[in-house]
């Protein structure tokens, strides 16, 4: 399988989250507090701007299957 090419002038979906990251950064100025709270409503904007659902976070008890080879 090929990986398909892209135009080094194409935004790949990685640049753009490296982009959002680094503006909240940005706005934050070096508080920390400020930039989690900042990434906590952008995620609650593109949720429901995106349509998607929350998911619950495994509990500790959770174990990945175990590969059998």
């Amino acid at each position: 399988m090929t990986n398909p090419q892209t135009s080094p002038a194409e935004p790949t979906p990685v640049d753009d989250v490296r982009r959002v990251r680094e503006r909240l950064d940005q706005d934050a100025q070096g508080d920390i507090h400020a930039l989690a709270e900042q990434s906590r409503a952008a995620v609650e904007q593109y949720r429901s701007r995106l349509g998607l659902k929350s998911v619950a976070a495994p509990s500790a008890t959770a174990r990945r299957a175990e590969k059998t080879a």
